[in-house]
């Protein structure tokens, strides 16, 4: 066989030590992307080199309660165009959060049969009584849109932090409503949690005419004053967005149905919590923000900052239809819940539009034009997220923990090298060659891989330090036991290689299971470690038993040795 030439053995030892050393040339001098060299290195992550680390919590049942709104419109226009009506329909929440399709109807049987003819996989009825039926979403579809709405959020969470420029974020899902993001070596993390924070959810909608603005103020102040709430910045009153929702759920039989109210902040104030004009839109005449293409900062006629927008080729459609059905009639822009503007639709407007940024001077405006057009630019999220847990990692302490992490790492080798060749004499200088080559090896592979280190990392490069001779004891030991029953040099070294194998690849592949499953179900610093220790095993059985058994044959039948 190939493998069994010395030459071609050595040559791959060489090309595979000569490779190692160009990976891991990067993270000692600075390298041109440009050059034909490798540039890729090893990142610090989070927990060495500093930065932001956040816990997120997404509102699902909310997203469960604005889709099964959706969902009961189309129904209704499905049952009506068969024939049979549905007087009305409205959505609740029920006592564990998840909302609940109740729909109104004089005959059941009719509508029951065409929902599970054409929703069956996605709604089942939870109960019916007089007024009609009531429906919720399927556990597996509840599972299936709380899956899509977290990966799309952090799909937009990712697109927004790579706009911002923070290198190697770590964003991964936590669970089934959590979110961790973790941003190393980042400096603004003020500006990062607006970015991050903001859910940017664009809404054109048609502004109802079946309430004045007199009558919403009236019914908002009874509102709070009946509920004894009040929107403010304290402690003691409701956030914009918690009082809006609540707003909406208090007042929900006074307002008509499909339409919500939301505000919009005077011209003469600063803040939505110094003053607020409420303003009933409908919720079944309007257009996303997801349907936008582009976003950027525009200028408008006397050259103040714009947010202007372009429409993708499905926005276009939708944003015409909305607009040209509703000529005459005002149409409102409303982000996260609060209306930039209201204007009266002139014409079929279909491809581009311009929303006023907020902010009292020019400079204001420009910053808060440049953060919502790169938001918009990156996607809407498709859920509030709620903040649970925020840590701010300082430089200084990462320094100290890759310090006392190299301190041991060094002693660890010092005294597994001291122990082989203290113990095995010539094999163990083999072994502790192998051990020095296989700790080169694992800085190379996670600097092509361009991984990110983290502390659990350097402790899973100390684990493989301590583990990466075990191999070299087992075939020792194996080549011992083959001498002691008298049998020659060259075959005690070819039959202790031959016999030690299947031990060594039974603990190794074992072993590497439990990585593969850490790296799979794990995230962050579980799937660093699982990676360097993967890593390890893969250099050990490398050095331990190609490199190791190459050296030991070159040094028996070159030297002819008598003695190991």
């Amino acid at each position: 066989m190939i493998f069994e030439n010395p030459r071609t053995r050595w040559m791959i030892i060489i090309l595979t030590l000569v490779t190692g050393v160009l990976w891991i040339l990067p993270n000692f001098v600075s390298i041109s992307e440009d050059s034909f060299l490798p540039h890729q290195k090893i990142t610090k992550g989070l927990d060495i080199q500093g930065g932001l680390h956040l816990v997120m919590k997404a509102n699902l049942k909310k997203v469960l309660s604005e889709r099964l709104t959706r969902v009961g419109g189309v129904v209704k226009i499905d049952v009506n165009e068969s024939g049979e009506k549905i007087q009305s329909f409205t959505v609740d929440t029920m006592e564990d959060g998840y909302p609940v399709l109740k729909i109104k109807t004089t005959d059941f049987k009719a509508v029951d049969d065409l929902v599970n003819k054409n929703y069956g996989d996605t709604l089942q009825l939870l109960s019916q009584d007089e007024a009609g039926a009531n429906y919720v979403y399927n556990d597996v579809k509840k599972t299936e849109i709380g899956k899509q709405t977290l990966d799309q959020a952090i799909e937009v969470l990712r697109s927004r932090i790579d706009e911002f420029g923070v290198a190697e974020p770590n964003i991964a899902s936590q669970g089934e409503e959590r979110i961790l993001i973790q941003l190393p070596g980042l400096k603004d993390t003020d500006q990062a949690k607006k970015l991050i924070n903001r859910t940017a959810r664009l809404q054109m909608a048609i502004v109802s005419s079946d309430k004045t603005a007199a009558e919403l103020d009236a019914l908002v102040k009874s509102a709070e004053t009946k509920g004894q709430f009040k929107l403010g910045l304290d402690a003691e009153s409701l956030s914009y967005d918690d009082y809006v929702e609540r707003i909406n759920k208090d007042l929900k039989s006074e307002l008509p149905p499909l339409t919500e109210l939301v505000f919009q902040k005077p011209r003469s104030v600063e803040s939505i919590y110094v003053a607020k004009d409420p303003i009933l839109i409908k919720t079944d005449q309007q257009v996303g923000g997801e349907l936008i293409s582009t976003a950027y900062v525009g200028r408008g006629q006397f050259n103040e900052p714009k947010i202007s927008f372009e429409m993708s080729a499905e926005g276009r459609s939708a944003f015409g239809n909305l607009t040209g059905s509703n000529v005459g009639e005002p149409l409102s822009v409303v982000l996260d819940k609060v209306v930039q503007q209201v204007a009266n639709i002139r014409e079929r407007i279909s491809s581009a539009g311009q929303i006023d940024p907020v902010g009292d001077t020019r400079e204001q405006q420009f910053e808060e034009a440049t953060l919502m057009s790169t938001v918009l630019r990156a996607g809407a999220l498709p859920v509030k997220l709620e903040q649970l847990e925020e840590r701010t990692v300082g430089p200084t302490l990462g320094a100290e923990s890759i310090r006392m992490g190299a301190i041991a790492g060094l002693i660890g080798t010092l005294l597994v090298l001291l122990f082989m060749m203290g113990y095995y004499k010539t094999l163990g200088v083999i072994a502790s060659c192998a051990l020095v080559i296989n700790i080169l090896l694992i800085l190379a592979i996670l600097s092509s891989l361009g991984a990110t280190l983290t502390l659990p990392g350097i402790a899973g490069i100390v684990l493989t330090i301590g583990m990466a001779v075990d191999a070299n004891v087992i075939i020792f030991e194996r080549i011992r036991e083959e001498l002691n029953l008298g049998a020659g040099i060259k075959a005690a070294v070819r039959n202790g290689f031959d016999h030690a194998l299947s031990a060594i690849l039974d603990a190794n592949i074992t072993t590497a299971v439990v990585c593969l499953v850490l790296m799979y179900y794990g995230s962050g610093p579980i799937r660093g470690f699982a990676v360097t220790l993967i890593c390890g095993l893969i250099t050990s059985m490398f050095t331990a038993i190609f490199f190791s058994r190459t050296v030991m044959d070159f040094l028996v039948q070159r030297f002819n040795l008598q003695k190991l």
